[in-house]
């Protein structure tokens, strides 16, 4: 998922559980990988409202609202 507001970031999710953040003026490595859900991570979408957060579907472990500055900490898990 692209940050429309931050042209830079991606973001991606997958089977293994894992949330990417991607700059993609450095695309050889993720600069933040540090979210692991209890399942695999389905679906992405950037708030329309604040560039820094993010939902995130995951296949068995409901949804997280995520502050992509501090991906350790939930805002909502549902």
């Amino acid at each position: 998922a692209i940050n429309h507001a931050r042209d830079y970031i991606i973001a991606t999710g997958s089977y293994d559980k894992a949330l990417r953040l991607w700059d993609t003026r450095n695309p050889t490595r993720p600069y933040n990988d540090s979210f692991r859900a209890e399942s695999g991570v389905w679906r992405l979408k950037w708030s329309p409202t604040d560039p820094m957060l993010i939902l995130v579907a995951c296949m068995h472990d409901g949804y997280y609202v995520l502050d992509t500055d501090n991906l350790s900490a939930p805002v909502s898990h549902k």
